[in-house]
This record gives C-alpha cells, structure tokens and sequence, in this order.
C-alpha cells in the first residue's frame, strides 16, 4: 500500500484537510457506482423478467434471497472487523501500517476460507429442505447452481472491505458496481446459449469469479495478500466476527424478508410480479448505503478519538441531505414505474407491483436520514449491540410480513417491510443513546 500522501487518486485521504476535501467526490464516484449497481440489478430482473417470464423471474429471485443470507454466515462478520482494523490502521503512513494492514487481511482471509468451507458443504446437504420450504424444485436446482459462488462471495467481501478501509472510494465504487454487471454479462451469455431458466442463477457464481480476480489484482499493488498463520489475529477476527456475524446476517436476511415469506405463501409467478417492484424500490434504497461506505471510516476514527459531538454535527448535516435526495428518487421512481412496466418489459401483470411499490417508497423515506448509520454500532466496537438492533429490525420485519401476508398478499409483504423501515429509526436512536452517547 502507497502512503496515504499516494493515494489520492484512489480516492483516499491526503491528510486531515484532504479527508474533507475529498468526501464529496468520494460521494460521486460511489453515487456512479451505485448508478451501475442499480442499473445491472435493474437489468438483470429485467431480462430474466421479460425473456423468461415472472415465473423464472421469482425463482431467481428467491434462490438469491436464500444465497445472500448463507453468504452472511459464510463471511461470519470478519468482513466487519477488517473494515474497522484497515479503517484505522490506514490512518497512518508508513512500512510499520503497510505491514500490520497485510498481516490483518491475511489472517482474516485464512479464518472466512475455513467458515465458508464450512457452509457451502452444509449449504449442499440443505438443498432437498430449501425445496420443501418453498414448494419449488426450480428454487431447489437454481440453488446448487449458486453453491460454487458461496466461497468467493466470502473471501471477495473481505477485500472489497479492505479496499473500503483504505478508503480508496473510486476503487471501491468500481468494485461494489461491478458485481450485478457482471450477473448481467453472464445472464446474457446464458440466454444466447439457450440454458433453462433455473440454471441462470449460475450467473451469480460466475460473477463471484471473475470479481476475486479483478479485486485480487487491484490490492495486490498496495496490499501484501498472503495467507497468514497468526492464530491470535485469527482468533481476533473470528471473535469479532462471531459477535457481528449474526447481525450481518440479520441485516441481509432484512432485505429478503418479504420475498421468502411471498415465496411460503404465494406463488413463484406472484413473487416474480412484486420482485420487479421491490427491486427498483431497493435500488433507491442503495442512495444512502453509498454515503453509508464513505461515512464509515470517519465514524470509526471520530468514535476511537472520542470526538462524538463532531460526529454529531456530521450525522445531522449527512441526515439532511439524505432524506431530501431519497425523496426526490423515491417520487420519480414511483411517477415511472407504470412507463417502465409497459415500455420496458411489456408484460402487463407487473403492474400488479405498483401498489407494492409505492408502499415500500414511503417506508425507505421514512428511514432515510438513518440508513447511513447502519454500520454505527459496529464502527463503535458494539458488536454485540449491532447484533440485538438487527435482530429487533427483523424480528419487526418478520412479524408484519406474517401477520399481513397471508391476508394481503404481496401489499401485505410492502406494508410489513415499510413498517420495519419506521422501526429500524426508533431502534437505532435508542440504541446509539445508550451505548454511544451519541444523540441522532
């Protein structure tokens, strides 16, 4: 890794005057980067929607629901406690940084290989009771094709976090983007070769492929990747990782939620319609995760120097400008949708989705300011705190979903996830008050 005075053109700090100086732009190349990510995700539904059919499309859609919660248990948190460690590690400049910085991604590396081995062989032994759930064999094959991708998506979040960490933003929104670009490369090679639909969710292994390769060669210029054996570091990021992991796992479990519970209830046809719809609304969703990963580093740092009345003042200036941009996407989003359907994928019964749609964007506006903070109690070295806030937020989410299921269908799954939306803000500020101090 360069010294920090270097890195600039990676998007990193060149001091404390070039921190402030360069969050605004970090904010660009991540809003284009999220741009892509929405726009490939988009694409993606769009193509399997529209050439496929809702069917294919829901299958798809709940073997990546199933794919993106094992994946949580896979990486087992140490995600996490890289970014904290590479966050602060970074701050200084030097070959004694360089070297620590190499020695803790090339530990964290050793522990989620062994967890990820893990998972992937009882994510295999699991695949007849994936089908029994949701009453789906398509579901069933489409999972033992994203098997392969279960390892890589691990071993990549851990250096996509070490590139957040070093706080090389453009690089970091290069690499975040490109994940769904490269589903949808494989999606269209897929279609050309005329592959039955469940198979398409191979797409999602190969795109984990072809990202290890790009992220291993872009830090292998900064930072020294290496397997290492220093089994107290290892131990370090496991016990970290064990007291976030549940929360990572929570946090995605958060945003498929309401497709596994469509998927127990309704049809794969019903869960195609209203993926369409809380796709593009998840997408609007990703606005404030983008100033979440340039925020992160600064609230690790500012938590670590005890400075909270610094962040304070940060968080309500970050908080403004996002409820304000969520809302101006959020309306244009649901102005276009009727266009969008008919235009785009020409299939009429994805209008059904609308009112799903809408309810869902009043939810995500409702929690805008907050969603920024969603790594807060980590970055705060509260784990463990993280852990109980994910926990409540699902077990919110889970509870509507099931209660309005089942009567309301696919407006249920909107309404309960709006309502999560509303709770996840209470949870955070009470939460943030009683273990931070910090008042948000």
């Amino acid at each position: 890794m360069a010294d920090r005075q270097g890195e600039s053109s990676d998007g990193g700090e060149g001091g404390a005057g070039g921190g402030q100086r360069s969050f605004g732009r970090d904010v660009v190349w991540n809003m284009g980067g999220f741009a892509a990510l929405a726009l490939s995700g988009v694409l993606v539904n769009l193509v399997i929607g529209r050439f496929y059919g809702p069917a294919v499309l829901g299958v798809f859609n709940q073997v990546l629901a199933f794919y993106i919660l094992a994946a949580q248990f896979a990486v087992f948190g140490v995600h996490f406690s890289v970014l904290r460690r590479v966050s602060v590690l970074s701050a200084a400049a030097g070959t004694e940084a360089r070297q620590e910085i190499a020695a803790e991604v090339g530990s964290a590396l050793v522990a989620v290989a062994g967890v990820a081995s893990f998972v992937v062989l009882a994510g295999f032994l699991f695949t007849p009771a994936i089908g029994l759930i949701v009453g789906s064999d398509d579901v069933m094959t489409g999972w033992l094709f994203v098997l392969p991708g279960l390892w890589l998506y691990s071993v990549n979040k851990v250096l996509l976090n070490t590139v957040n960490g070093l706080h090389h933003m453009r690089a970091f929104a290069i690499f975040q983007s490109s994940r769904f670009l490269l589903v949808l490369a494989f999606v269209f090679l897929w279609m050309a070769m005329d592959y039955s639909g469940p198979s398409i969710a191979a797409s999602i292994s190969l795109g984990e492929v072809v990202l290890s390769v790009g992220l291993a060669g872009y830090l292998g210029r900064h930072v020294a990747l290496r397997a290492v054996l220093e089994f107290e570091r290892i131990r370090t990021h496991l016990v970290f990782g064990f007291r976030s992991a549940l929360s990572g796992s929570l946090s995605e479990l958060n945003t498929r939620v309401d497709v596994l519970v469509l998927g127990i209830f309704l049809s794969d046809t019903a869960v195609g319609i209203y993926s369409i719809a809380a796709l593009v609304m998840e997408g609007i969703s990703q606005l404030p995760i983008v100033v979440r990963n340039v925020l992160n580093p600064t609230i690790a740092r500012l938590l670590e120097a005890g400075r909270q009345a610094e962040l304070e003042v940060e968080i309500r200036k970050i908080a403004r400008l996002t409820y304000g941009g969520v809302a101006v996407a959020a309306l244009i989003a649901c102005l276009v949708f009727p266009f969008f359907v008919e235009i785009v994928l020409g299939n009429p019964r994805y209008l059904d989705g609308l009112p799903s749609a809408i309810i869902l964007a009043l939810g995500i506006v409702a929690a805008a300011g907050y969603l920024p903070l969603d790594m807060l109690l980590v970055q705060g070295n509260r784990p463990g705190t993280q852990t109980i806030f994910k926990a409540l937020v699902v077990l919110s989410n889970l509870v509507l979903n099931f209660a309005l299921v089942p009567f309301l269908g696919m407006e249920g799954a909107a309404l309960g996830t709006a309502g999560a939306y509303v709770l996840y803000v209470v949870w955070m500020k009470i939460l943030a008050r009683r273990t931070l101090g910090l008042t948000v």
